[in-house]
């Protein structure tokens, strides 16, 4: 009797160890695949990069161009898709500051380029028998690339770029009235349809 007792004792223990090993296996498995899935390489701009690289690579771009995150995947060869890269951002703290600080920088890039769209009159006028003409159409088309870039510019960077406004209230409005009074006016502020 107390030999089957203990083969029984002794199976059971060599199965756990077995379960053991491949749970090791699995376990030392599924990190090649992320260390893989880590080291994977792409071929951008006739470049192999890593991930890491191609993070930094990112930020380059956007920082010294007024192009967007859609532009560069588009246009850039080999570029992942941006789906990718906005999981990155998501999973990534570090890669997100980085990706922040470019879009901050890239916005004093589009105030060198509004200077620079502003300065350039080379299509502003037309030679025709009757002498110059404005070239209208060139100079809106140039106005429009103004605002679009001050639009952005407010976004990225809005406490220097960013629209005012005038939160002061004066105090000839506010001057003799009780707590219920002013109460009552800002309920009635805060029901007005703008």
């Amino acid at each position: 009797m107390k030999k089957k007792v203990v083969s029984k004792k002794k199976s059971v223990k060599k199965k756990a160890v077995a379960k053991r090993k491949v749970v090791a296996k699995k376990r030392v498995a599924k990190k090649k695949v992320a260390r893989k899935r880590q080291e994977r390489t792409w071929l951008v701009a006739r470049k192999k990069m890593t991930r890491e690289k191609i993070k930094v690579f990112v930020c380059d771009q956007l920082r010294d161009s007024s192009r967007g995150l859609r532009n560069l995947c588009d246009e850039i060869n080999g570029m992942p898709d941006r789906s990718t890269i906005h999981d990155w951002l998501s999973k990534d703290s570090e890669f997100s500051d980085l990706y922040a600080r470019a879009r901050v920088e890239q916005a004093e890039f589009m105030a060198e380029e509004i200077l620079e769209i502003a300065d350039d009159g080379r299509n502003d006028f037309m030679e025709d028998d009757d002498g110059f003409r404005i070239m209208g159409e060139n100079i809106q088309r140039s106005k429009v690339r103004i605002d679009a870039r001050k639009w952005l510019m407010g976004k990225l960077k809005p406490r220097k770029y960013g629209d005012r406004l005038d939160v002061n209230v004066t105090e000839d409005k506010l001057e003799g009235k009780t707590l219920v009074e002013l109460k009552a006016m800002a309920a009635e502020y805060a029901t007005r349809e703008v």
